[in-house]
């Protein structure tokens, strides 16, 4: 799912938090999906693509500069992060069968 950073032309509901989005607003859309705040999607963090669990985005050193809409499909949290490339390629594919690439 690909989340898309825009500012609201309509009023919506997080659907995180179920709080309002007001137009004018800047949150977070996906197709089918529906929109969240950009603080919530934050709190709740990235899913971490070996395990699952939060990445931590406010612990990353990249944090600042992270594009959550581009990054937020390959990240790897802490306790993942000592992988091997191999162990990592492996868990892309397996999220994402069609960037398999044959040797």
């Amino acid at each position: 799912m690909s989340w898309v950073k825009l500012r609201m032309k309509f009023p919506g509901t997080c659907i995180e938090c179920k709080k309002p989005l007001k137009i004018g607003e800047m949150g977070l859309w996906s197709k089918g999906v529906g929109v969240k705040h950009m603080s919530c999607s934050l709190e709740k963090g990235i899913p971490c693509i070996i395990c699952g669990k939060p990445a931590g985005c406010q612990l990353c050193e990249l944090f600042d500069n992270c594009n959550v809409q581009k990054i937020s499909p390959y990240c790897v949290c802490f306790n993942c992060s000592t992988i091997s490339l191999s162990q990592y390629k492996t868990a892309v594919a397996k999220k994402f069968p069609v960037l398999m690439v044959q040797d």
